[in-house]
């Protein structure tokens, strides 16, 4: 059963509130490893014997290596040639001289695809690149101009930034008109961003028309309405447990592991100290669970979500037999139940419940068909994308989750979605953060209710990266709220999993991350009642033994 999750969530500021050229840039993948890049610079799989398919190959490792000269050389003669990837390799040498710092000469190269092969889909990515140039040149970018919606939103976030006062009038249009939803929501996050008086006036307006009168005719409060009300389903922020009747006691899984990372059982009740904002709280139940004495009722789950929306054919086929190695290990007998997820760029495909029949998962693994990416077909925007569908998957998941009990880890395969490399990133205005705010503080309830630990497994070439530490502390206000807040592994420590690889064993790390379900302590407390909404409690745990370590949620965001 395939489900897309179109909710527009607020990672989606991160790159409309971002300079055109990093947007385009990210889109495209120019930091990212072969294994991360479009399809069709991994080879092109429409023709993977074509005459010209080992030069193209040398093409995209001089990409991927940034020798920028060679890639020119080599895709200049793919060209020439005339064959199967010739389209291919026109919009990759454009790329090439861009990079490069030759602007004219890559505008020329894009009108010499556009002349040579009127129907190519890498038309649609020279597109993009020719608006980031033209950006970066101060040349006016008109987005009327534009038929491809992506490339009219690249081009209106471009205006944006310049002339503010066109940039709205040209979103009022466009919500005026017939055009498509996905449009109108792109127009209504690039408005978003602006700062002037005829931007929050057309956000007020937008609020009032979709949910009647408000309180306030604030920008803020117009962009919390209208771009967040799918995430929430209306509401104002996530689940309130005692506006449901439900219990406000927290439950927390606890690993705790010695000096070698070896998981330490025969804890008791009086070995832990729990910290809530560095005061003492009392734990009020308690229990040890040991797999190798007895079984976990209900038995934990292991999730194994493969994203294949930003892997290559080659990383996509890997990543298909390491599973089935972890799956076919001890004769397919599974020492937990497994269930499988398949992201996709339309959605995501639910191929199994849990089962502990490996031999049965691992057949169904085997006849998955990853397909093409359309997604980076898309241009710069496709970046937009992904952040949308990773957050709305990880959310319907949590969501689905909370209503099973038990303990879940969710090993997430592929570098995640995508994300800033950088400690500054852009400055967004208050509205943008309000909607990162609430986003953090949903993703967080939903994920420690339904007792997910989330993992990210990651192989081969993927480039470790390190910024995601600047944002491990729990985000207190909206004001602190940054997008980094909500990338794939900060939200793997604070849910206390752990970033697995890179290396070459995936069947390996699969196996690491699940014996986290085999021994670890599950500890309750009740929460002391919140000065207001959605305040954040730091949480730390304390083993009164030397040199333990205990791995659990590192926060959650409380309610009156």
């Amino acid at each position: 059963m395939k489900t897309g999750y179109g909710l527009y969530s607020a990672l989606l500021g991160v790159l409309l509130c971002a300079p055109l050229t990093g947007l385009a840039q990210f889109a495209q993948g120019s930091s990212f490893p072969e294994s991360m890049m479009p399809a069709g610079i991994a080879g092109s799989p429409s023709a993977p014997n074509a005459p010209d398919s080992d030069l193209y190959a040398d093409g995209t490792r001089a990409i991927n290596e940034g020798r920028w000269s060679d890639a020119i050389g080599i895709f200049t003669k793919v060209a020439r040639q005339g064959s199967d990837h010739a389209d291919g390799a026109l919009y990759w040498k454009a790329y090439a001289e861009n990079k490069q710092g030759k602007a004219k000469p890559a505008l020329k190269t894009c009108v010499e695809l556009r002349r040579d092969f009127p129907r190519s889909r890498w038309i649609d990515e020279c597109g993009a690149l020719e608006i980031e140039i033209r950006a970066r040149s101060g040349e006016p970018v008109l987005p009327d101009a534009e038929k491809d919606e992506n490339l009219k939103l690249l081009a209106l976030n471009s205006l944006m930034q310049k002339d503010e006062t066109r940039a709205v009038a040209q979103i009022r249009e466009i919500l005026k008109s017939d055009s498509s939803e996905s449009l109108k929501k792109g127009a209504e996050f690039i408005l978003a961003q602006g700062h002037s008086k005829q931007a929050g006036e057309l956000l007020a307006q937008i609020a009032q028309e979709k949910n009647g009168p408000m309180r306030s005719d604030t920008a803020s409060q117009a962009n919390t309405s209208t771009a967040l009300q799918n995430v929430f389903g209306g509401r104002e922020g996530p689940p309130n447990p005692e506006a449901d009747g439900a219990s406000r006691r927290i439950t927390l899984d606890v690993w705790v592991t010695d000096k070698t990372g070896k998981p330490v059982t025969g804890l008791d009740l009086s070995d832990f100290t729990l910290l809530d904002n560095g005061q003492p709280s009392k734990i009020l139940a308690f229990r040890a669970v040991d797999s190798s004495a007895q079984k976990a009722e209900p038995p934990v789950e292991v999730m194994l979500l493969m994203d294949a929306t930003d892997i290559s054919i080659q990383g996509t086929n890997f990543m298909r037999d390491q599973v089935r190695k972890f799956l076919l290990a001890n004769g397919g007998n599974l020492a937990q139940p497994v269930s499988l997820f398949v992201l996709y760029d339309q959605g995501l495909d639910i191929l199994s419940a849990p089962s502990v029949d490996g031999n049965a998962l691992a057949a169904k693994v085997a006849g998955i068909n990853f397909g093409q990416h359309k997604i980076f077909d898309a241009g710069a925007w496709g970046g937009v994308q992904r952040l949308d569908l990773s957050i709305g998957t990880l959310t319907a998941l949590a969501k689905s989750e909370g209503r099973k009990p038990g303990r879940k880890l969710l090993l997430w395969f592929g570098p995640g979605w995508p994300t800033f490399d950088s400690r500054k990133p852009p400055a967004a205005s208050r509205a943008m953060q309000e909607q990162w705010f609430k986003q953090i503080v949903l993703l967080s309830t939903l994920v420690r209710q339904a007792r997910v630990t989330v993992y990210s497994l990651l192989w081969g070439t993927f480039l470790p990266s390190t910024v995601y530490q600047e944002f491990l502390d729990g985000v207190k206000t909206a004001g602190n709220a940054n997008s980094a807040d909500l990338t794939l592994k900060v939200l793997v420590v604070q849910s206390g999993g752990r970033i697995l690889g890179p290396d070459n064993d995936l069947a390996g790390e699969i196996r690491d991350a699940a014996q986290d379900g085999s021994a670890f302590y599950t500890i309750s407390f009740d929460p002391p009642r919140a000065k207001s909404p959605n305040e954040y409690h730091d949480l730390k745990l304390k083993i009164d033994k030397p040199k333990l370590t205990a791995r659990t949620s590192t926060g959650y965001y409380n309610q009156p």
